[in-house]
């Protein structure tokens, strides 16, 4: 339990600071190398709300009223750190079963 409480606090960090450059950058109108970073940080976002389309493709977690928004991020988030924690459960077995050394 407090290994996914760690994932999740750090994925919630992640996507805050995340929607925050998002903001940022699409109001800056800001370019590196050629490639606007709100571009990048918008196809980021849409890569992090993939868990809660699960549910229904109309349920991007960030587009909703305050309230609806927090609880679908929260969700997405709880869904992400399941995911990363039962991949880190994997290859932590994995390695146990499979030593290479």
């Amino acid at each position: 339990m407090k290994l996914f409480l760690k994932i999740f606090f750090l994925l919630l960090i992640f996507e805050i600071l995340l929607g925050v450059g998002n903001s940022f950058f699409s109001s800056e109108n800001i370019s590196f190398l050629g490639v606007k970073l709100s571009l990048v940080t918008g196809s980021l976002i849409q890569v992090f709300s993939m868990p809660i389309n699960i549910f229904g493709r109309e349920l991007p977690f960030y587009a909703r009223e305050a309230w609806i928004g927090i609880v679908l991020t929260i969700l997405n988030i709880a869904i992400q750190s399941f995911i990363v924690l039962q991949l880190f459960k994997t290859l932590k077995r994995s390695k146990i079963k499979n030593p290479k050394d």
